[in-house]
This record gives structure tokens, sequence and C-alpha cells, in this order.
């Protein structure tokens, strides 16, 4: 992806900008176009790139960062992890979701 490149979100139902901006994002990581432990372009370059707020930049990297794929860190550029930390969903497995006790299996 050319850091110059504006990119035009799809609208996805449902999901909010910073959310879009995330997926967006994460599919370009997984496409290999930020290479594992490359940096990403700077925030003021993904604003200019998506057109979103650097409130919607910040909240799609810290999405990231909880899903393992990339690092951030106060006064250095975010890097992209490697593959291996990753918590992706990926085809043939079902996604993770916390378990949750109900009351009857709570024994109440």
């Amino acid at each position: 992806m050319e850091p110059t490149a504006e990119v035009s979100l799809p609208s996805v139902t449902g999901v909010g900008l910073h959310r879009e901006t995330e997926l967006h994002i994460s599919r370009a990581i997984v496409r290999g176009d930020f290479a594992q432990g490359g940096a990403l372009p700077t925030e003021s370059v993904l604003i200019g790139q998506f057109g979103v707020s650097r409130a919607v930049i910040r909240a799609a990297l810290r999405g990231l960062a909880q899903r393992g794929m990339v690092d951030m860190r106060q006064g250095r550029r975010t890097t992209v992890l490697p593959a291996d930390s990753w918590d992706i969903p990926r085809p043939g497995r079902a996604e993770r979701t916390p378990r949750r006790r109900t009351d009857q299996a709570a024994g109440a």
C-alpha cells in the first residue's frame, strides 16, 4: 500500500468507523502490505490515507494491539508483530468466544 494513496472505506452495516479502519489495516497486514517486524505508516499518514480523525486511527490501532497484530509504544512507530502472535479468525477455525457461566451451570 502506497503511503500517499487515499483509501475509500466500504461501509459495513452496524460497525463503527474505527472498526472499519481496523479491519482494513488488519487485512493489509495479513496480505503482507506491511512487513512483520516493520513499522506501520505514521498516524498522520494513516489519517490522510483513510480520511478519518486521529481518534479513529488510534482506536483502530488499539484494537489491532489487543489482537496481537501490532505493538504500540508512545514515542515510537507502531510495528507489526509476527503472525504467530495474531489473534484473528482463520478459515476452518472457529472464532474464540469467552465462555460465560449461566445461572443454571453455576448451580443456582
